[in-house]
């Protein structure tokens, strides 16, 4: 899927396995929010342009766990308005 979004929360975590920083981020819409996964390839490769307040065109996978969907993203690139 691919979606525009403004970033409203991150949390940046270390893995525990190969210790390299990841971030979960929460990104909304008029339509709501969707919560996002950004594993440490991509997070590292893109660390300017998570942080809160930023537009977001997000690609990525639809990813359900427990009832819960949320994004593993694939790519972003920043909007500017």
């Amino acid at each position: 899927v691919v979606i525009s979004g403004l970033v409203v929360r991150i949390k940046p975590v270390t893995t525990k396995k190969s210790n390299q920083e990841m971030a979960f981020v929460t990104l909304e819409d008029t339509g709501g929010t969707v919560d996002a996964v950004v594993f440490p390839t991509l997070y590292s490769a893109t660390r300017s342009f998570w942080h809160v307040n930023a537009t977001l065109l997000v690609k990525g996978k639809v990813d359900r766990r427990e009832d819960r969907l949320s994004l593993i993203v694939d790519n972003i690139n920043p909007l500017t308005v």
